[in-house]
């Protein structure tokens, strides 16, 4: 069930990236509301009881914000309305001051994370599917991470040293940095042949990439402790929730949109 469940999502995935468009933002809309559901049930679990409609409205709006036009894709009008509706909204529905500051940040985190992988397909000034091969390229190397911190954790066996075992005790320290450098492999070399990046800066893409990902990883799984539980949710078969499979998604995708753009690419 497991590997069946994945084959299914990696050929979903697959499809509305070579798709883009419309399907593509029809996806990290769905995505979005449904980590913004599962995000919230983990929330209710700490003394931070987050709104749905705060957590899950911000979310949404702002992963949602490359595609939409005129002043609805403003970053900084999208977190202005939420912190006025969701004020005046808590003062009165009666929302704990810490489920407001909850709701506040829980959408800020799903929808800047996802946001940035649609924008990354949205880029500025690219050519006729430059923007897809981007956005592949980060999640390529994501995989890369995920994969090669696995194999490597497995290859040291008994001799590997532990990485944040507080927060994940089956990752080791030769795990990670194997994972980082699957990263720099795909995006050093699809990054340089494929988007025409000079070698400096599809090296520094993947770094970024490599260890955002694995601090989005360790970032839930914090959440996940603190909360009690062991996977985000039930939806996906054998492999928990939403939530579990785009950690590393959320902040190596807003890495790599910070480097791209503080590096004038385009």
């Amino acid at each position: 069930m497991r590997t069946a469940s994945a084959a299914v999502l990696l050929v979903v995935v697959a499809l509305v990236l070579l798709a883009g468009g419309v399907p593509l933002a029809v996806l990290v809309g769905v995505a979005a509301a449904l980590a913004a559901w599962e995000l919230r049930a983990l929330l209710q679990r700490l003394p931070a009881e987050a709104p749905l409609w705060l957590v899950g409205g911000l979310a949404v709006w702002l992963a949602e914000r490359p595609v939409l036009p005129g002043p609805g894709g403003n970053t900084g009008l999208i977190l202005a309305a939420a912190v006025l509706g969701g004020v005046v909204a808590g003062v009165l529905l009666r929302v704990p001051w810490s489920g407001w500051a909850a709701g506040i940040a829980g959408g800020v985190y799903l929808g800047i994370g996802l946001g940035s992988l649609l924008a990354l397909d949205h880029w500025p000034g690219a050519g006729p599917d430059e923007g897809v091969r981007i956005l592949a390229v980060v999640i390529g190397a994501v995989i890369a991470t995920d994969t090669l911190a696995y194999f490597t954790g497995m290859a040291v066996g008994r001799h590997r040293h532990p990485f944040f075992p507080a927060l994940s005790p089956r990752k080791s320290r030769e795990g990670a940095i194997g994972g980082v450098l699957g990263a720099v492999a795909v995006a050093g070399v699809a990054g340089t042949l494929w988007l025409g990046l000079g070698a400096a800066l599809a090296v520094g893409l993947g770094l970024a990439v490599g260890i955002a990902a694995e601090a989005g990883d360790l970032a839930e799984s914090a959440l996940k402790r603190q909360a009690g539980v062991k996977d985000s949710g039930r939806l996906i078969p054998g492999h928990g929730g939403l939530l579990d499979r785009i950690d590393s998604l959320l902040l190596a995708g807003a890495a790599a949109y910070v480097l791209l753009i503080l590096a004038g690419f385009h």
